[in-house]
């Protein structure tokens, strides 16, 4: 019996697939541009947040029972820090454009 890769012909060739993606890329480099404003303001109010979590006057020392809750109160606010940049990052990197790595 004869082999028949009919069901494989897609009609579809390497150079149609390469066009396809560039068409994606041009696609997802022009939404970029149109969040680039948005995400400076972004930026700018996760370096405001942050500054405000990094101040100690912030802090209420006197309302503190113990050094635990002085401790507790410390490491949620560093760890809620780390959070903030994480996330900032994360957003700096979907927004960059990427015409270096592909």
């Amino acid at each position: 019996m004869a082999r028949n890769d009919g069901m494989l012909i897609t009609g579809a060739s390497s150079a149609s697939f390469a066009k396809q993606r560039v068409e994606a890329k041009e696609i997802k480099s022009a939404q970029r541009k149109k969040l680039l404003p948005a995400a400076e303001i972004l930026s700018a109010e996760f370096d405001k947040e942050i500054e405000e979590i990094s101040s100690i006057d912030y802090l209420n020392v006197e309302a503190m029972f113990s050094d635990e809750h002085l401790k507790a109160e410390l490491m949620a606010r560093k760890k809620t820090i780390e959070r903030l940049k994480a996330i900032k990052l994360r957003l700096n990197n979907l927004l960059r454009d990427n015409k270096d790595v592909a």
